[in-house]
Formats: structure tokens, sequence, C-alpha cells
């Protein structure tokens, strides 16, 4: 859990005991930055123009496989940093969409 929340550049979690209670607080606010390596930055430069773009697009703009490509965007959408559109993960007409913080 904790692993995760700074993933999300979330602060590390409160872990409490109260009596004969536990209690976890998780905090919403971004306090770190969000880690992107090389690769899933070309991948949201890719995305910048607010076009959807198919996977297969994506790795052609990227010069990387689909398999490897596909593994990069669910992390992505996993991080809240890319949305996917489609009505089922084997739609061939899913696109992927750029999450823009602001």
């Amino acid at each position: 859990m904790t692993a995760a929340c700074r993933d999300a550049g979330l602060d590390t979690p409160l872990l409490e005991e109260i009596g004969t209670h536990f209690r976890v607080s998780l905090h919403s606010a971004r306090k770190y930055t969000l880690r992107v390596d090389e690769v899933e930055k070309a991948i949201l430069d890719a995305m910048a123009g607010g076009k959807g773009l198919s996977t297969q697009q994506i790795a052609a703009k990227i010069k990387r496989s689909a398999r490897a490509t596909r593994t990069r965007l669910l992390a992505l959408v996993a991080r809240g940093l890319v949305a996917e559109v489609g009505t089922s993960p084997q739609d061939p007409k899913r696109k992927y969409f750029r999450v823009d913080r602001g």
C-alpha cells in the first residue's frame, strides 16, 4: 500500500491503532510528482494532441511493439496518467487519451 501511494505521488498512508480498532488514512493530495521513464514520456508526448490513439498508433510513434506498448499503457492507466475508452479489453477500436492534471 505504501509503494502504491508513493507511485501515485501521494504521501505515505497513516496507520493508527485505536483501542481494538485499526485505522488507515489515505491522503488524496499529491505531494510528489509522478515519476515517468523515457518510454512513458514518449507515450505521453505522442498523445499530446488530445486525440485518442490506438495501441498500434502509439506503438508506431514510439517505435515499440504493440505488446510492449500495451503493457506500458496499462501501467499508465493504473497510475491515472492515461484514460482508456472502449467497450472491452479486446475492443479493436479502443483508444487511449492523455489525462492532463492541472
